[in-house]
């Protein structure tokens, strides 16, 4: 098993690297893990590429949260979301799908600078809106055959020796709790080095009834073993807990006086937390799923941070 933590390329991560007098690698190898899962947004060579290509196993691919309606070219919808033509090219890079499919081809070839063995792929769908009532407008079957039909479009893109892994969430898309559509999702695209990243914070999301990590552990056992055999498609781990229940049952479903980008984030990080585990009963999921790549995948403001975080979750984890 090869263990990372979750990194975004950006300066302020750069600076303070610098001020340690470290690589990446070098804090990797410090903190005891194999390297990092980088997320990777751009869509041009990355330029930074050879500073962190040693340190990286896996690339997060682009996402976009709202996106069915724009690949469905239900123009009434997006407008809604997007009152402005260049609002739109804003977002996708585009205000066409075949050109949003240029994007996604060229962030995925940008991506492959840094050498990845996988990369990762949301399967997920809301808009700004439904983020806050909680009412979506598709079903977890039209985002999956959604996601099948934009995959296979850029596939060309991804070599044939990296391993595509799909990503869970707990809007409408890969949720985990369907084994029947996670197959149709797995043998709808065409290419055999595919499979699936499992999210543990993610997964808890999906049940507001959770209080402790035990409950979480318990829950998410349940849900792996439901998958039956495909729970060999589970390669990858993105480890963190996220008890959201008291916010998720208690916050209004409805649009805040005014959407901003600061109320949006504030909605998601309530109910995605991203924080180490504790409790060494996490061994026991970690332990039935047997990935190949875990991924501590946590909320940090510096490394400072990020290394005590990673201290308390490994030590659950391994001690």
């Amino acid at each position: 098993m090869k263990e990372m933590f979750n990194f975004c390329p950006i300066h302020g991560y750069d600076v303070e690297l610098e001020q340690r007098q470290q690589t990446l690698e070098q804090f990797a190898q410090e903190v005891g893990v194999n390297g990092v899962e980088l997320l990777a947004y751009g869509t041009t060579a990355a330029t930074d590429a050879s500073k962190y290509k040693a340190s990286t196993i896996g690339v997060h691919l682009r996402y976009w949260t709202f996106w069915v309606d724009f690949w469905r070219n239900n123009q009434p919808k997006v407008a809604v979301q997007f009152p402005q033509t260049a609002d739109i090219v804003t977002y996708y890079g585009a205000d066409n799908t075949a050109d949003w499919l240029k994007v996604i081809r060229k962030n995925i070839i940008s991506g492959l600078s840094y050498q990845p063995q996988y990369v990762v792929w949301h399967v997920s769908e809301a808009s700004n809106i439904e983020a806050f009532t909680m009412k979506f407008g598709h079903s977890d079957l039209e985002v999956i055959d959604a996601t099948i039909e934009v995959v296979n479009e850029v596939l060309e893109a991804l070599p044939k020796n990296i391993l595509l892994l799909f990503e869970n969430l707990w809007w409408p898309g890969l949720r985990l709790d369907q084994p029947r559509l996670v197959e149709r999702l797995l043998s709808g695209i065409k290419r055999d080095k595919v499979g699936l990243m499992l999210d543990t914070g993610h997964l808890a999301n999906t049940n507001s009834a959770l209080v402790t990590e035990r409950d979480l552990v318990e829950y998410e056992k349940s849900i792996v073993r439901n998958l039956g055999s495909l729970k060999q498609y589970i390669r990858g781990m993105h480890l963190n807990s996220s008890l959201s229940g008291a916010y998720l049952n208690t916050f209004p479903r409805s649009l805040p006086e005014k959407m901003t980008l600061g109320n949006i984030y504030e909605n998601i990080v309530n109910i995605d937390r991203h924080q180490p585990f504790t409790d060494s009963f996490i061994r026991e999921l970690v332990n039935l799923v047997e990935p190949d790549y875990l991924v501590h995948e946590l909320y940090y403001d510096n490394f400072a941070d990020l290394k005590g975080k990673l201290k308390q979750q490994r030590e659950a984890l391994f001690e």
